[in-house]
């Protein structure tokens, strides 16, 4: 018979191992006893059971871990970019209609104080927000310059002088490819006002509102917005013959900024700044390492950010912010201002309520309407000669604002609709049932 190999003889002493493990090391040749003695110790490995069932668990975990989970809320709040301008003026509620009839903004926030400046406010201008507040003792006014793109600079040009600024030159086609109008309105700030004409903008178009700052010692400035706000320089820096920064492009996050060195009518406006960051904290002590000095440490605010404050060297404020969590605003209701059933008879209705009930009447316009109150509350009887059997009622409710109320349907993702008559303005939801609720702004 002839010999077995050896890679045989080490086959068979293994599955020899495997199918008695609690069986003596069996007898081979002397070269293959190590290997043997070491196959011994393995054989206690998992088995075909143990892998499946392994293999079932960590396929169980996997897709576990893969689930897609709630995206965390972004650093930067909704509506906004990297970059915000925070305007601070005298008489903000006059401002406000300005930026309305110079710039077509839609106010999207107003928060008021019992004495009637805004504590806070905010308007849409192309997809940018700009942010606005009455000045006081604690914070002095802190107008801007800004740059807007527009679709048409000669018009918005003429809106802005016809609402109330003053022009600094009327619309001129500039080497660098815009054609550009310049501004001031009375509350300080000043207006670039820009349309592309030979250059080609980037996809979506260029930012409808850039800061524009002119600081005392552009280089250094922009030294210190690269190390605390990771600022990056976008295309060549033009210089003057004596080396002064006529103008650069500065991006920090997805919003840019532009700055030149102080010149002749181009002083230092000192502006406050809104900077979304993705970390309020790091950012923080990287602005006071760079140099910048503390005007309000860290916190968390009721409206969703963690908020901070340095000032730079150069005079510009800014207010760094990293939105934590997302937070529904309470609709601004004062009161229940009416309540309206239609009817189709309207003197049988009146006999009933005022001469049966005995509600007092606030008003009437007869064949139309007549308003009682009951328990306090106004209710309107409208005569509507299409009314047949149930029909949806109307709820109407003053607000103390009609844009926080329109921004609290928003956050809430409620549908509604938007009428006027007269000098009045509502929003108009509907429940699921037909109910109408009219949210009107107290006069």
């Amino acid at each position: 018979m002839p010999k077995r190999s050896l890679s045989d003889q080490f086959d068979q002493a293994v599955q020899a191992l495997l199918a008695r493990p609690d069986s003596l090391l069996p007898s081979v040749e002397a070269e293959l006893a190590p290997l043997v003695s070491l196959a011994a110790g393995l054989r206690d490995l998992p088995r075909d059971e143990f892998k499946l069932r392994l293999k079932s668990e960590l396929q169980r975990s996997s897709s576990m871990a893969t689930q897609p989970k709630p995206e965390p809320a972004s650093y930067i709040r909704e509506g906004f970019h990297t970059i915000t301008p925070y305007l601070i003026v005298q008489g903000a509620a006059e401002f406000s209609e300005f930026l309305k009839a110079a710039f077509g903004a839609k106010e999207r926030l107003r928060v008021p104080l019992p004495d009637g400046s805004l504590m806070h406010a905010e308007a849409d201008l192309g997809g940018y927000v700009i942010e606005f507040a009455d000045s006081n003792e604690q914070f002095p006014p802190r107008p801007a310059e800004l740059h807007l793109y527009v679709s048409d600079a000669d018009a918005t040009y003429a809106r802005a002088v016809a609402a109330g600024a003053t022009s600094m030159f009327a619309p001129v086609d500039q080497d660098y490819g815009d054609r550009e109008a310049y501004v001031k309105d009375k509350f300080g700030n000043q207006w670039y006002i820009a349309t592309p004409i030979s250059w080609t903008p980037p996809a979506g178009g260029p930012p409808a509102v850039q800061p524009v700052l002119h600081p005392r010692g552009a280089d250094q400035f922009m030294q210190f917005l690269k190390d605390a706000f990771d600022a990056e320089i976008l295309g060549d820096v033009p210089r003057s013959p004596e080396g002064a920064v006529l103008h650069v492009t500065m991006r920090i996050g997805d919003n840019t900024l532009e700055i030149g060195e102080a010149h002749g009518q181009f002083q230092p406006v000192p502006c406050a700044l809104h900077l979304y960051v993705p970390d309020t904290d790091a950012l923080y002590e990287r602005a006071l390492r760079a140099g910048a000095t503390s005007t309000e440490t860290p916190s968390d605010k009721p409206y969703g950010d963690r908020s901070a404050g340095v000032k730079d060297a150069f005079g510009f404020q800014w207010f760094l912010a990293t939105h934590v969590r997302d937070i529904t605003l309470p609709l601004p209701i004062r009161r229940l201002d009416f309540f309206t059933i239609r009817t189709a008879n309207l003197e049988r209705a009146r006999r009933f309520y005022v001469d049966t009930l005995q509600f007092p009447v606030l008003d009437e316009k007869k064949g139309e309407y007549f308003r009682i109150a009951i328990a306090g509350v106004p209710v309107c009887v409208d005569f509507d000669p299409a009314f047949a059997g149930q029909q949806p009622n109307q709820i109407g409710v003053t607000v103390t604002h009609l844009g926080m109320a329109r921004e609290g349907l928003r956050a809430r993702k409620i549908r509604f609709t938007e009428g006027q008559r007269a000098n009045e303005t509502w929003l108009s939801v509907k429940d699921p049932d037909g109910h109408e609720i009219l949210f009107i702004e107290e006069k």
